[in-house]
This record gives C-alpha cells, structure tokens and sequence, in this order.
C-alpha cells in the first residue's frame, strides 16, 4: 500500500523520494534500507516522544502497527503517537482538545519555520495519516539537530488538501503500481 512516507512523493513534493523510486519500492526493485540519519532518527524517538510529554502536558503514547484505511484500501498509516487532551491546548494560536496524531522528525531545519510552516512532504504526510484515521489534527514536533529544543507544529485536516491526495495516489496505485507501469523519471 501507500503510507504517509510515500504520500509527498506521489504528489512531487518530496526531495528524497519521487514517484517513480516509490514505485519501484513497491515493486520490490528498490529499496531504502536506511542509513545513518534514519537509524539515529528511529533511536531519538522515544526520547523526543517523552521530551514532548514534559513540555505538551495531555497524554502521549507509541502507536504500535499499522492503520489501514477502510475507504481506500491501498492507504496505510504508521503513526509515531497519538496526543490525548482532555482540556483545550492552545499551541501557536490553534486550539487542540482530545484525541489527535504525533509525527517525530529529527530534522536539519531546512522547511521549518518559526511561523508554523513545515516541509511540504511532511505536511502531505500527516493529511494521509488524518485521512487514514479519521483524526481532526496532529503535532508535528522537530527536533533540529544541534539545538537543545523542540520545535511543535499543530497540523489540522485539510479536506481539500486530503481530497487531491486521494486523487492523485488512487491514479498512482491504478494506473502505476496496479498495472506494472513505470511513472516517467523526474
């Protein structure tokens, strides 16, 4: 299936991954086994997880396996957490209550604002997640190498935002993945 990783290089926003590698990924002809950055970015999560339960407050928790959409098959969604608030939160002007999504990135900077903007893969991401899950809205929390502090990104459901990406992934699975078609080269 399609997971949040892929869902920025399906639509042509991610600069490590395109839809053709992504492709190719599912086909099993390649593969990204990782490499240092991913390995220490895996082993900084729970600490960023606890990290952000000290300065968030509510309740934050692992989310082990795999969502998968009931509307889209082909949609999956590995959560790094969910956030519970069991009162209003008010972070960066946007106000959060119950329960809703946490993605961890161990990040250079580089798309990361102090406005609240964050790399477009990253946001395409986590709309995969909302529609997978059904969630109104996710904390996006960076971590930017070398700094002794955590970046947190409130993210809500972009329905429009969400409807273009199930277009444009059911195209991909149809028409590429389903029928061994390789998407052009970018």
């Amino acid at each position: 299936g399609i997971g949040g990783s892929d869902a920025g290089a399906v639509c042509g926003l991610s600069k490590w991954a395109t839809p053709l590698s992504v492709n190719l990924s599912k086909k099993d002809l390649s593969k990204f086994e990782g490499n240092e950055y991913t390995a220490y970015g895996h082993r900084m999560e729970p600490v960023i997880r606890e990290w952000s339960r000290e300065e968030l407050g509510g309740v934050i928790e692992e989310v082990p396996g795999m969502f998968k959409s009931c509307e889209h098959d082909f949609m999956n969604a590995n959560l790094d957490g969910l956030i519970y608030f069991e009162e209003e939160k008010k972070l960066s002007g946007v106000t959060l209550i119950g329960l809703g999504g946490h993605e961890i990135k161990e990040s250079s900077g580089e798309g990361f604002t102090d406005e609240g903007d964050v790399p477009d893969q990253y946001y395409a991401q986590v709309q995969h997640y909302m529609q997978v899950t059904g969630l109104n809205w996710f904390i996006l929390t960076a971590h930017i190498n070398g700094k002794p502090e955590l970046k947190h990104y409130p993210i809500l459901r972009d329905d429009a935002f969400i409807s273009a990406l199930i277009k444009k992934e059911t195209d991909f699975w149809e028409n590429y993945v389903l029928t061994d078609t390789a998407p052009a080269p970018t």
